[in-house]
């Protein structure tokens, strides 16, 4: 009974910190997206001007977002920390339920090129500030954020189904992150136009939102 209350804790745990790191990605995401000229030459430039024109918010924010969402997938995929599927994988399997060491081994290795990328930037990037290379983890596309964080999910949800939980996880187009993201962005550029230009910020927004759909439907 003990074992069965550490280890549902642990398995939230691992739950909590993947919808947070998801949700910290798709904000970054929709960031870039915004100033991103192959979504829309002019509301890129129009967005771009509001993101320059704060930030000293933006751009600390856009650089600890990247470092929280690649330390702790780093935690969570690669490593034997506490709070990672490897330890639950381990404390479910010598609970007496199923083995799912080779479902983790797959998940890696169906993974690796992200994987490499993300541990490499934890341990000589990350943890020695003076050696880091911008390219690192910008090498890293959107479908392998993608296909990771789906890969992973699915995995968490089987280790939950041990014990009978239920994991909640957005879809990204659900996701309040999105939402709220262009939701800030657009009153900035809202509040910084007059009144009698009111039109053009809904004429960008329309352009952008366009723009977005496309870029997804490649």
């Amino acid at each position: 009974m003990i074992e069965t209350h550490i280890n549902t804790i642990l398995i939230n745990q691992v739950h909590n910190i993947l919808y947070r790191v998801q949700n910290t990605h798709l904000v970054i995401r929709e960031i870039h997206l915004h100033f991103n000229k192959s979504i829309s030459n002019t509301s890129s430039k129009a967005y771009l001007g509001q993101i320059n024109k704060f930030s000293n918010f933006f751009i600390p924010l856009l650089d600890s977002g990247q470092a929280y969402v690649i330390t702790n997938l780093n935690r969570l995929v690669s490593s034997n920390d506490p709070r990672s599927l490897e330890r639950c994988v381990k404390r479910i399997y010598s609970h007496g339920k199923t083995d799912y060491s080779d479902d983790l081994r797959k998940l890696r290795a169906d993974n690796a090129d992200i994987l490499s990328v993300i541990t490499n930037y934890r341990m000589n990037t990350f943890a020695h500030l003076g050696t880091i290379k911008e390219d690192s983890a910008n090498s890293i596309s959107e479908k392998q954020y993608i296909k990771l964080f789906c890969d992973v999910k699915i995995f968490a949800t089987k280790l939950a189904s041990e014990y009978d939980l239920i994991l909640h996880f957005e879809s990204d187009e659900e996701s309040d992150s999105i939402a709220h993201t262009h939701q800030l962005l657009q009153a900035l550029l809202r509040s910084d136009l007059k009144e009698s230009d009111q039109d053009s910020a809904l004429n960008i927004e329309s352009l952008y939102l366009e723009g977005r759909k496309k870029w997804f439907d490649q």
